[in-house]
C-alpha cells in the first residue's frame, strides 16, 4: 500500500479509477443489492455504511478512519471528481474571476439563477485523464514525502450568492444554526472559522481532502462527533420524527459535512498548519 491512499467513493457503476494511490470504495454497500466490481465495501470492518443515505461519501471517510491503519496520508474524492495537480495559468485565473463576477451579477438580478464556479479540468479523454492522474500521483508523493503538509483541500468554489450562508440556508437556516450551536458548545476553537466560512462567498467543497494521518484523526473525531450531535438535536427538536423513514433528513448531514470540512481546513490555516489547494478533474460524467 502507498504511503498516500485516496479513497474514491462510488455508489453506482462508473469507470473505475484504481492505482497505487487511488482506492475505489463502494459507499452504502450495506444497503445495496448489487456489487460494483473492483471496489471494497464500506460495510466491512468497523463502519457506518447504513448511514450512507444521510452521510453520503462520509461513510467512506469513516471507514478509512477506522480501518486503514497503514497510510501516512488519507484522502477522499468521488468517482466523478478527482484531484489534479495542474496549476491554472494567469489567463485561466482571469477567466475564472470574470466568470465568477458574471454569475454573481446573474444571481443579484435573478436570485437563485447563478451557478457555482470552480477551477477544474472538465471530462478529458481517457488518455488525457491518465496523464493528469499520473502527474497528480507523482506530485502528491513528492509533496507528502517530508510530512510537513498537514492537509490538501480543493481550490474553493465561488458561489453566485453573496455568501456561503445564503447558499446553504436554502436547505433551511435551522440546520446551519444547529451546526453553529454544536461547534460553540463542543469545539469553540473552530467557531470563528465556521463563521468566516459562512460569511465568505467561496469555500472548499465536496468533502474532498487529503490529510496527514494525525490531522485526519482530528478531522474525523470532530466531524462524526458533530454530525452525531446534529442527528440527536434534530430528533430532540422534533424537526424530523424518523431520520430514515421520513426521508426528511436525507443527505443533509452530508451537506453539513461540507461546511465542517471547509471549517476544519480554515482552522488549520489559522493555526499556521500547512494546507495546499488542488484543482479538480471531472471524469466519466
Amino acid at each position: 500500500m502507498s504511503d498516500v491512499t485516496v479513497y474514491v467513493a462510488y455508489h453506482k457503476n462508473a469507470p473505475i479509477v484504481h492505482s497505487s494511490i487511488y482506492r475505489p470504495i463502494h459507499v452504502g454497500k450495506a444497503l445495496s443489492v448489487s456489487d460494483i466490481e473492483g471496489t471494497i465495501g464500506d460495510n466491512t470492518g468497523e463502519n457506518i455504511s447504513t448511514k450512507n443515505p444521510l452521510y453520503c461519501e462520509m461513510t467512506a471517510a469513516y471507514w478509512a478512519w477506522k480501518n486503514d491503519k497503514d497510510s501516512r496520508y488519507i484522502g477522499l474524492c468521488h468517482y466523478r471528481r478527482l484531484f489534479c495537480a495542474r496549476k491554472p495559468n494567469i489567463f485561466r485565473k482571469l477567466k475564472l474571476r470574470l466568470n465568477c463576477l458574471k454569475e454573481k451579477l446573474r444571481g443579484f438580478i435573478r436570485p437563485g439563477s447563478g451557478n457555482s464556479i470552480c477551477d477544474l479540468v472538465s471530462n478529458p479523454s481517457a488518455e488525457r485523464f491518465e496523464e493528469l492522474r499520473k502527474d497528480f500521483e507523482r506530485n502528491i508523493e513528492k509533496w507528502t514525502a517530508s510530512g510537513r503538509v498537514a492537509a490538501f483541500g480543493v481550490k474553493p468554489v465561488c458561489f453566485a450568492s453573496r455568501s456561503v450562508k445564503m447558499r446553504f440556508d436554502i436547505l433551511g437556516e435551522y440546520h446551519t444554526q444547529v451546526i453553529e450551536d454544536i461547534l460553540e458548545q463542543k469545539y469553540p476553537q473552530m467557531l470563528d472559522d465556521y463563521k468566516k466560512v459562512m460569511l465568505s462567498d467561496r469555500m472548499s467543497y465536496a468533502n474532498m481532502s487529503i490529510m496527514r494521518r494525525d490531522v485526519f484523526d482530528r478531522y474525523c473525531s470532530m466531524m462524526f462527533d458533530v454530525l452525531g450531535a446534529y442527528e440527536s438535536r434534530v430528533l430532540q427538536d422534533r424537526w424530523c420524527s424518523d431520520l430514515y423513514v421520513d426521508r426528511c433528513f436525507s443527505r443533509l448531514p452530508g451537506y453539513m459535512a461540507e461546511l465542517l470540512t471547509a471549517t476544519f481546513l480554515e482552522h488549520l490555516k489559522r493555526s499556521n498548519e500547512s494546507v495546499k489547494e488542488l484543482t479538480v478533474v471531472t471524469y466519466g460524467v
